[in-house]
C-alpha cells in the first residue's frame, strides 16, 4: 500500500524538476506487505509423532507421505488428527487397526524373547505381510533372494529370504531390535572368505553391542550371507547407538583384521598377532541388512 507523505527541501535546492525554496513536496512511501502462508506439516514431524504414539514402524515411507498430505489438506496437526489419518491409510492397506498392528509387533518380540522362534517367525511372516507391504512401483519393493539380480550381486533396499524381510541400513533407516543380520559384499566370496568375514563381523558386533555371539553364516547368494543376532540379549543401555557403532567400526575391522593381541595369554609368540586376519582390501564394501528397522 502506498501513502503520500511530504519531504522538506532546503531553500534553493532542487527536487529533480524545479528549484524549490524551502517548500514541501509530495513523495511516495511504500509500506511492507506481510503475507502469512498456511501452516504445513513435514513427513519428519508426522513420523516423529507416530513413533511417540508407538505406531511409527507400522507405516512405510509412501504411507507417511499420504498421511502428511491428508493432514496438510485438512490443516489439522494435533496428535489425534495424525492418528486418525494414519489409521485410515493403514487400515485401507492392512485391514486391521493401528493398535492391532502394534500389538502384533509386540507379540513377535515377546515370542522371540521367550524362545518360541518358530511361532515368532510364523507371526512375523503374517505381520510383515500385513504391515510392511510396499506399494506397487515403489523403489523399496521387496526383492526375493532367489531373484537373478540378487544372485548377481545387485544391491536392493529390501530383500526377502525364506519369508523374512531384510532392510538395508542407510541414512534414515536404522536398526531397531533385529534378530538376524544379512551382509552383502561388492564381490563374490569363497566359503573361506565368507567364514572370515563372518568372524570379523562377530568381533565388531561383540565389541559394540555386547550381546550373545553371532550365529553361523548361512549363504543366500555368492555375495551374501545371514547370521542370527539376538540383540535383545545386549547389555548396553542404548542399543540404537551400539548398532550404529557396530556399523561404523566394521569396515576398518574388515580391512585390518581383529584387534592386535598385546600379550602372550593365548600362547607363546601370540603377542602382536591377530586371531582373524583382515582382507586388506580398501575397496571391499559391505551392505548390512537387518530384519527389524526404523524408517522403512
Amino acid at each position: 500500500m502506498s501513502t503520500p507523505t511530504t519531504a522538506r527541501h532546503a531553500a534553493g535546492t532542487s527536487d529533480g524538476t524545479t528549484s524549490v525554496g524551502g517548500r514541501f513536496r509530495a513523495t511516495t512511501h511504500t509500506e511492507p506487505v506481510i503475507a502469512l502462508g498456511a501452516p504445513v506439516a513435514s513427513t519428519e514431524f508426522v513420523q516423529d509423532r507416530l513413533e511417540a504414539g508407538g505406531f511409527g514402524a507400522l507405516l512405510g515411507e509412501a504411507e507417511i507421505g499420504q498421511v502428511t498430505s491428508r493432514l496438510n489438506a485438512a490443516r489439522t496437526f494435533a496428535d489425534e488428527d495424525i492418528e486418525r489419518e494414519a489409521e485410515a491409510v493403514y487400515r485401507a492397506r492392512a485391514g486391521i487397526s493401528l493398535r492391532d498392528g502394534a500389538n502384533a509387533r509386540s507379540a513377535v518380540f515377546v515370542l522371540r524373547g521367550e524362545g518360541h522362534q518358530d511361532l515368532a517367525e510364523a507371526v512375523d511372516r503374517l505381520f510383515n505381510t500385513r504391515t510392511h507391504a510396499t506399494p506397487e512401483g515403489s523403489t523399496h519393493q521387496p526383492v526375493p533372494a532367489e531373484d537373478p539380480r540378487v544372485q548377481d550381486g545387485q544391491v536392493f533396499d529390501t530383500i526377502t529370504v525364506e519369508g523374512t524381510t531384510f532392510h538395508r541400513l542407510r541414512p534414515g533407516v536404522e536398526a531397531s531390535t533385529p534378530y538376524r543380520l544379512r551382509l552383502q559384499t561388492n564381490r563374490p566370496m569363497t566359503d573361506a572368505e565368507q567364514r572370515n568375514l563372518a568372524a570379523l563381523t562377530g568381533y565388531a558386533y561383540k565389541a559394540a553391542v555386547r550381546g550373545e555371539p553371532l550365529g553361523e553364516p548361512e549363504r543366500d547368494s555368492p555375495y551374501s550371507f545371514i547370521v542370527d543376532a539376538d540383540t535383545t540379549k545386549s547389555r548396553v543401555d542404548d542399543l540404537g547407538a551400539a548398532m550404529s557403532d557396530f556399523v561404523e567400526t566394521l569396515p576398518a575391522m574388515l580391512e585390518d583384521g581383529s584387534p592386535i593381541r598385546t600379550t602372550n595369554q593365548k600362547g607363546a609368540g601370540t603377542a602382536g598377532t591377530r586371531l582373524v586376519p583382515g582382507f586388506g582390501e580398501p575397496d571391499l564394501r559391505v551392505e548390512i541388512y537387518v530384519d527389524d528397522a526404523w524408517g522403512i
